[in-house]
């Protein structure tokens, strides 16, 4: 009975680390000995901005990407969604789940991870340098004809998802409208200008 007090069973399977103590050494309860992972399955958890609340669903798909790896993607499924937003980022916390028969994804390991959106209709898109992104909201300026010639106009607008420079407009814009795509911070609201599209700007990008 003595012998089997001594016995240490982890409580469930997987790779051990390197101990944290020494043979013959006296053990306090509670004291750590070896660390202990599960490594198959795998969590991956990462989060997105709320506005993208309506678009994730537990079971749908991921695409993640590590450096150890590169080039390689790993495919799966989330399985787990926060219920509440925190409060701090404004973000929701996401746990995807992913199969590692080869142990070859690692905890700790930084990841790029995709979520796999459901198939959508044609959207509208802008260049991501066209964006003027505040804290109270980001605008764009639109270039609407008036009585003396053309004027800038700043308008709020929505956006979505970003892919390849490209940013969804959900909201504040409608297909055809003209757009500066940059030298943003040198415009004011309703000031008159010239379209000259010939003229190459060199792109940048405005973040709060």
């Amino acid at each position: 009975a003595i012998i089997a007090k001594k016995r240490i069973t982890a409580p469930f399977s997987g790779w051990l680390g390197i101990r944290q103590v020494d043979l013959g050494e006296y053990l306090q309860p509670g004291a750590a000995i070896v660390p202990l992972e599960a490594l198959d399955p795998i969590h991956v958890d990462y989060s997105l901005p709320e506005r993208d609340l309506d678009q994730v669903s537990v079971g749908q798909g991921v695409e993640i990407e590590v450096p150890a790896f590169p080039g390689e993607i790993f495919t799966d499924r989330i399985a787990a969604l926060n219920p509440g937003i925190d409060p701090g980022t404004r973000s929701l916390r996401i746990r995807a789940t992913l199969e590692n028969p080869q142990s070859r994804l690692r905890p700790g390991m930084f990841a790029e991870v995709r979520t796999v959106l459901p198939q959508r209709p044609a959207v509208l898109t802008l260049p991501q340098t066209a964006i003027t992104y505040n804290p109270y909201g980001d605008s764009v300026f639109v270039i609407e004809e008036g009585e003396s010639g053309p004027r800038v106009q700043r308008r709020q607008v929505e956006t979505g998802g970003v892919r390849n420079g490209q940013v969804e407009i959900i909201q504040g814009l409608q297909a055809g409208e003209r757009v500066v795509i940059a030298g943003q911070v040198k415009l004011r609201n309703d000031q008159p200008v010239v379209v000259d599209n010939s003229i190459v700007l060199e792109p940048q990008i405005t973040r709060p």
